[in-house]
């Protein structure tokens, strides 16, 4: 990126509640090193309870669910995934089928106006976990934003360090 960003998406595709991000003292976080230029910054998730002060919060978790998602629970799909969920391979039937985390980000993603318009306005999209590559993938690839990232170590953001750059103290 040539100029500093002045848009960064922040998307968590996991449902359940992120823990900080474990890497090497000497690995940096490209979250982080855009922080440093001061953007606007939005964070999308689908009910990760955790504060992001300084940046805007956009929880999916709130949407009705897709037509799709309603059929899938009506035939009993949710209980096969939960069933599955509980071996080996059961989690890589799952990681195919249409309820696959990263699936139903996508999908709860391209129905939300507000979604869509930021992710449009980003200069560049961060995906903090395997669930939410797909999405920042198919942002970047349909020209919504020029550049998107899978930044493992992205997953304290507010945990660990804030919108400022700054460490802050973790939240319980």
């Amino acid at each position: 990126m040539s100029s500093p960003p002045r848009h960064v998406v922040v998307l968590f595709g996991s449902k359940g509640s992120a823990s900080p991000g474990s890497s090497l003292a000497a690995e940096t976080s490209r979250l982080r090193s855009l922080l440093q230029e001061h953007p606007r910054v939005t964070v999308i998730t689908r009910g990760l309870e955790r504060d992001f002060a300084g940046a805007d919060h956009l929880d999916l978790a709130a949407d009705a669910p897709s037509a799709v998602d309603r059929a899938l629970v009506a035939v009993g799909a949710g209980r096969l995934h939960a069933r599955l969920r509980s071996f080996p391979l059961g989690r890589l039937l799952n990681s195919l089928g249409p309820l696959d985390e990263g699936r139903v980000l996508w999908r709860a993603a391209r129905r939300n106006g507000a979604v869509r318009a930021a992710l449009k306005d980003a200069d560049v999209v961060i995906a903090v976990d395997a669930a939410a590559v797909k999405t920042a993938w198919l942002a970047r690839r349909r020209g919504w934003t020029p550049e998107a990232y899978y930044d493992h170590r992205a997953a304290s953001f507010g945990l660990s360090f804030g919108v400022d750059g700054s460490t802050v103290a973790p939240t319980s």
